[in-house]
């Protein structure tokens, strides 16, 4: 029989895609399997995938002809596969002791016309684990695609959710890999032929300020939340917050965490269209990749949320607005996606229920938003949702998205990402009356409801000057001086914004990876190359993933090209960079017992569970 696994420890710096499938018990030996997405992103128009193929002998005899078939014909024939190790990777469970198995890779092994992993089987002694480790490059098209590898003795390796974990039954399904996707939106943004001003007035609506350390080092924070606390200095949430990158489980982890996540949010930081959050047995998001309908590129991070255990309806997210004009309309929208694994059954699944709220002058609300639970076989969607409402006399809103799911918590995850506000106006007015019209407001990217959009003090107007068709932009960066402060220093280089055309201050980003120029100067990567070792990984994915074979140099600076020291071991995965052949240890082995002994553990802790 099998079970599906899907763990996350922060602790090991990356995130794990475990698929654990029980084999059948021999007289020889008990052979545990499993099959790891280790990660996937992208590479210009291209995807890089990385799996981990592992077999463990849990009995106490060897067992020979170990073998390993992953088939990736579904994958189509343009694309590349190449063994990461220079050999199986073969180390004792636990105990130390004398390795007494063998093996070697199939250097011919395509995936399709040779399936094989492993050259004229293996053997494994009693309690060894064998692992492989290999990538694949090749362009995806919508998806999603099934990928099957076999081992044996034993079965499937490859499970992708939709087993019932109380079931004896083998369903040999095999691992979906389903890339992003969003529903265009098709409403009507505002009323009565209103131009929708291109100004978004929610604060912090991409994520991108986060409250905590970076994903290198990140360990949940435990921070509680509440009604009146403020969370990354932009939102309020009704639900604890777990933490910056932090895993969100329910019913606080057996007791792992501090506070009992009940109901909980984390801001998760990923690269757009790099990354996949995959946590414990029930989560599974793409980031947002933008909405093409609306001009709205990819959004890097994006909010977390694990459901809600109360008996009430709760604010997943809410921020207060001031300043809006009485009595005009206002186009509220957030992207949202169902962050529960696709495929998921074996209880009763709650899909998330979404209320978008207004509350000034009383409560003006949405109607219910169900986002849906999706197949196995699907692609992973973000869905628009959106209301118009009318601002309050006093020109002061709290808006909110609210999960109306209640005493629920399987199956209520939630992704939300780019929640914005939006000014319908009417377009020969001028509501801000600074001598723009809301037509030209709406062209030029400027608030209509305010007459210094920048807050520095200058009139829109002024900035951009007597030509509107030609907006004066002082250090001809690309953002018009009324959209760039003369007082802000963003990058913290002792420039104003509006003069500054070079982001190269510590608080800057250079190159737009997602790390700042001071964070990567800390860590010795380029600030201005968004792939400093040059491997065709962004620094911002390989930051995110530590030191892959802990020889103490973080994959950022470490290339899975290069082979230093030439021992067939590309730096990134080779413990012995830099080094003779075989002149020095590293960290490397250590990390790896350590992680499959964590996904072995909470394997057999499922099965004997389902033998009681």
């Amino acid at each position: 029989m099998k079970s599906f696994t899907l763990i996350h420890r922060p602790l090991f710096g990356l995130v794990s895609l475990l698929f654990a499938a029980m084999v059948p018990i021999t007289a020889q030996a008990q052979i545990l399997a499993y099959k790891q997405l280790q990660s996937m992103f992208r590479q210009g128009a291209a995807w890089h995938l990385v799996f981990v193929e592992t077999l463990a002998n849990t009995g106490s005899e060897k067992v020979e002809g170990v073998q390993i078939e992953s088939d990736l014909t579904s994958l189509g024939s343009n694309r590349r596969v190449r063994m990461l190790r220079e050999a199986p990777q073969i180390q004792r469970e636990q105990g130390g002791g004398q390795v007494v198995g063998a093996a070697a890779l199939n250097l011919a092994y395509d995936g399709e016309t040779d399936k094989n992993l492993l050259a004229d089987g293996a053997s494994l002694g009693p309690g060894e684990l064998l692992q492989v480790v290999y990538s694949v490059d090749l362009t995806l098209g919508s998806g999603p695609y099934a990928v099957q590898s076999v081992a044996s003795p034993g079965g499937d390796l490859s499970q992708n959710g939709e087993k019932d974990h109380q079931s004896n039954q083998d369903f040999d399904t095999p691992t979906y890999i389903s890339l992003p996707r969003t529903e265009s939106f098709s409403g009507n943004a505002c009323p009565g032929g209103q131009l929708e001003s291109r100004f978004n007035l929610i604060t912090n609506s991409d994520f991108l300020k986060v409250t905590g350390l970076h994903p290198s080092s990140e360990e949940p924070l435990h921070v509680e939340s509440g009604p009146n606390q403020l969370l990354a200095g932009s939102f309020y949430s009704e639900s604890v917050y777990a933490g910056d990158d932090a895993f969100t489980p329910d019913n606080n982890n057996n007791g792992a965490y501090q506070f009992d996540f009940s109901n909980a949010v984390a801001i998760h930081q990923a690269n757009v269209g790099t990354g996949i959050t995959l946590y414990d047995n029930t989560f599974f998001q793409h980031p947002f990749p933008g909405d093409d309908s609306r001009q709205l590129k990819g959004a890097p991070n994006y909010l977390l949320y694990n459901g809600n255990r109360a008996s009430q309806p709760i604010d997943v997210w809410a921020q207060q607005l001031s300043g809006l004009s009485a009595g005009a309309t206002y186009h509220f929208i957030v992207y949202a996606s169902n962050a529960a694994w696709p495929g998921l059954n074996g209880a009763v699944v709650q899909p998330p229920q979404l209320r978008l709220v207004a509350r000034g002058d009383g409560e003006q609300v949405s109607g219910v938003f169900t986002i849906p639970q999706e197949a196995a076989e699907e692609q992973d969607t973000w869905r628009p949702v959106s209301f118009q409402f009318a601002a309050p006399p006093n020109g002061t809103v709290e808006l909110a998205i609210e999960d109306q799911v209640t005493n629920h918590i399987f199956g209520d995850r939630l992704a939300l990402a780019e929640p914005r506000l939006f000014k319908c106006v009417v377009s020969g007015e001028d509501d801000d009356q600074d001598g723009l019209t809301n037509e030209q407001e709406v062209t030029l990217g400027t608030n209509p409801d305010s007459g210094d959009s920048d807050g520095d003090g200058k009139s829109d107007s002024d900035e951009v000057g007597p030509d509107v068709s030609r907006p004066r932009d002082a250090d001809g960066d690309g953002v018009i001086d009324a959209l760039e402060s003369s007082v802000a220093d963003a990058d913290g280089d002792g420039k104003p914004d509006e003069v500054d055309a070079v982001d190269d201050g510590p608080n800057g980003d250079a190159d737009a990876d997602g790390i700042s120029n001071g964070d990567e100067r800390k860590i010795g990567s380029d600030p201005n190359n968004p792939d400093t070792d040059g491997d065709g990984k962004p620094d911002s994915v390989e930051y995110s993933q530590g030191d892959t074979d802990g020889d103490g140099i973080p994959n950022i600076l470490e290339s899975d090209k290069k082979d230093t020291d030439g021992d067939g071991l590309p730096d990134e995965f080779d413990n012995f960079d830099n080094r003779p052949k075989g002149s020095g240890g590293g960290g490397g082995s250590a990390g790896f017992g350590l992680a499959l002994l964590a996904g072995l553990g909470l394997a057999w802790r499922r099965r004997s569970m389902r033998r009681r």
